[in-house]
């Protein structure tokens, strides 16, 4: 049997991306999240019925009057949720409005569209450059920025190209007043408005993408961006809210000096000081059983331990994407991962207490490991040369791979087999990559044996195909999700687990159905031992076989 449980430590909401949002009082905050509509109260959340797809940007004159745009438009009366027309077929991206019953809608194309409080209707555009963002300051003054350093101004009655300081694209845009404004965007660039000029700021966000900006007063500013950077401006100076996960955060929207945030796995409210989430919900990517009663699951920016039925977070003293995770036991865990603050790749080691970063040869991004025991454990990338571990030191194995690597399995110390991007390949644990005819052209997600004429492997389109050392067939699993792991006892007992959260078991004649389509979340990673299967995915989802 297969049953979700409750998951610990930091997470209290599956909710995961919230890409749009808007605050109606400092105890009334709406938002677009995961395709679907929440309202917060200052306590609960609640899901209204109505579909929040493709919705990328939220505004409202208040709780009566909330617009929703992106590849839908959306409108809330205080009452219910209806759809509106969109004028344009391209996609919107930015919404503003200086009051009720009016607003603008920004987009691809340079697409502009204005709301009159009952429709959206085209408004000429001086540009078919895509516009990113929009912000204003009163009925007669807006501003639309977007590629290229694009940047619009609206005047009361028509828009009209501004002298930009920057190329670099501009995502978001807010103003203080008419002649008082910031806007932010790629590669840390920060512009700013005074009086009738733009002038490039210096970047106090080294090359991170600022995705988002909202203030409630030229002495209050916050901006958001790439890896969970939140910054505040006071009016002077520019300072770094500590970081509290690193996913980009995509959102910010405020009421009175109220700022609410929304990113990849997380709903805030913030201080110029500190982060508080309001829902938290990690995109975990793998999971490693090390017995029955003891597993590790990891993700963005997260450690979870399972101890006998309870999941609680571990400190990694560091704000890391973890990719996968393999433990020699229950104190002897590794873990590959990306640091996005200091731009580099790691191996991490834990010893039950705390975690290590280890020393390891230049590599691209760590995706997978797999070891018969710590000596002997390997690290590849999609790319880079294979990493080998003696137990002391991480040294460069081989030359690169002859393709894409996106996982990896073995079993034993001189048998290794990567899957990837439309090709295999056997690696003996020395030196030695030796391709392998791949069962498809299409790309092996997933990898796992029971011998080295035992494999199987799965495709992101759902197809299963078993590997006898010399050639592949494909498995008639009847699986309708995607294959994300594998485990078993021997080559008539194993386990298959799938993206949909079904569990299907071979016993070495045909393949069963013992657990159907789950709770509705998205599976990634699956691992096994023997009494015990543990499945993690996106928005904090966690499963486990009783």
């Amino acid at each position: 049997d297969v049953s979700r449980l409750a998951v610990a430590g930091p997470s209290n909401a599956a909710f995961g991306y919230t890409g749009a949002l808007f605050a109606a009082s400092p105890t009334d905050l709406f938002t677009a999240t995961n395709g679907s509509l929440y309202r917060y109260n200052g306590n609960t959340w609640s899901k209204f019925s109505q579909g929040g797809s493709g919705v990328e940007a939220m505004w409202g004159s208040g709780p009566n009057e909330v617009l929703g745009v992106g590849q839908q438009m959306l409108k809330w009366n205080g009452t219910a949720w209806s759809q509106l027309t969109a004028p344009s077929s391209q996609r919107y991206r930015a919404v503003w409005g200086s009051g009720p019953g009016t607003a603008f809608a920004v987009g691809h194309g340079g697409v502009i569209a204005n709301y009159n409080g009952t429709s959206w209707s085209s408004v000429p555009s001086p540009t078919s450059t895509d516009l990113f963002g929009i912000g204003g300051s009163g009925a007669n003054f807006a501003v639309a920025v977007g590629d290229g350093g694009t940047i619009l101004t609206y005047n009361g009655t028509t828009w009209t190209p501004a002298a930009s300081p920057t190329t670099a694209p501009l995502v978001a845009v807010w103003l203080s007043s008419p002649t008082s404004g910031f806007a932010v965007g790629a590669f840390g660039t920060v512009v700013r408005l005074t009086g009738t000029t733009w002038t490039l700021e210096p970047s106090f966000a080294g090359n991170s993408t600022l995705w988002a900006i909202w203030g409630s007063s030229a002495t209050d500013i916050f901006v958001a961006g790439y890896a969970g950077y939140l910054a505040h401006f006071n009016g002077t100076n520019w300072t770094q809210v500590p970081r509290k996960t690193t996913g980009d955060y995509r959102a910010l929207s405020g009421s009175g000096s109220t700022l609410f945030g929304g990113g990849e796995d997380i709903v805030f409210t913030a201080t110029p000081s500190t982060i508080s989430p309001l829902a938290y919900a990690p995109d975990l990517t793998s999971v490693w059983a090390a017995d029955p009663n003891t597993a590790y699951a990891v993700g963005n920016g997260v450690v979870w331990k399972y101890t006998a039925g309870t999941w609680a977070t571990i400190n990694t003293g560091g704000f890391y994407r973890f990719y996968d995770v393999w433990a020699a036991g229950p104190n002897e865990v590794y873990a590959t991962a990306y640091d996005p603050v200091g731009d580099q790749n790691h191996v991490l080691r834990y010893n039950g207490s705390t975690w290590q970063v280890q020393a390891i040869p230049p590599s691209g991004g760590l995706l997978s490991l797999w070891g018969p025991a710590a000596n002997g454990l390997v690290a590849v990338s999609r790319f880079s040369p294979l990493l080998r571990y003696d137990g002391a030191v991480w040294h460069a194995a081989t030359a690169g791979p002859p393709g894409e690597v996106y996982a990896m399995w073995g079993t034993s110390a001189t048998d290794y087999l990567l899957v990837g991007g439309g090709f295999v390949a056997r690696y003996d644990g020395n030196s030695t990559v030796t391709p392998v005819a791949s069962p498809t052209s299409g790309a092996l997600i997933t990898v796992w044996g029971t011998g080295p004429n035992n494999y199987y492997a799965g495709t992101n389109n759902g197809e299963v195909f078993r590997f006898n050392g010399t050639s592949w067939t494909t498995e008639a699993t009847g699986a309708q999700g995607v294959a994300i792991g594998f485990a078993g006892a021997g080559p008539n007992d194993v386990l298959l687990v799938t993206s949909a959260l079904e569990a299907i078991r071979y016993d070495g004649s045909s393949w069963r159905l013992l657990h159907p389509v789950g709770d509705g979340s998205s599976y990634r990673a699956m691992h096994g031992v023997v009494g015990r299967a543990f499945a993690v995915g996106s928005a904090g989802a966690v499963a486990v076989t009783r």
